[in-house]
């Protein structure tokens, strides 16, 4: 009688199996990873904005105006650049439509309460600077949210 040396079909099928499984599972482990990476940028990016449209105000007695969703004059003077939101998008960013009709995902800011000209320069009371965020980073709940100069909310 003379042993066999090799895998039986079924031991090899069995070991496919569970790398298939494994991998399955790696997978969807970095995908989520990845998106709360993106959560966490968008709200880094939006405290980024928060100092930096601060200074203006400090520098210029008010808030920006606006041009397509994007506040004027802050970069570079108090920002290198504006950020623009990470892709892809997320739910329930892919289904939310911001309060100026674009897509959840994207940042939009709109100039609010009152206008003033400075120094030739118009500036506003206060802002809203939309965004959303698919998943809680620490305390902010998923969803659309509104950073003005009272915070997150």
């Amino acid at each position: 009688m003379t042993k066999q040396k090799g895998f039986t079909l079924i031991e090899l099928l069995v070991v496919i199996a569970i790398i298939g499984l494994l991998s399955s599972i790696v997978l969807v482990s970095v995908y989520n990873a990845r998106a709360k990476g993106r959560d966490a940028k968008r709200v880094s990016d939006m405290s980024q904005m928060s100092n930096a449209l601060e200074l203006y105000h400090n520098t210029n007695q008010g808030y920006p105006s606006g041009t397509a969703g994007v506040p004027d004059d802050l970069a570079p003077a108090f920002l290198s650049q504006i950020p623009v939101a990470p892709l892809p998008v997320d739910p329930p960013c892919d289904t939310i439509t911001n309060p100026s009709g674009g897509q959840g995902n994207t940042f939009y800011y709109t100039p609010a309460g009152n206008a003033n000209v400075v120094g030739g320069t118009t500036v506003w009371s206060d802002y809203n600077y939309y965004f959303c965020i698919g998943s809680q980073v620490g305390t902010i709940p998923a969803g659309l949210r509104t950073l003005s100069p009272k915070g997150i909310r």
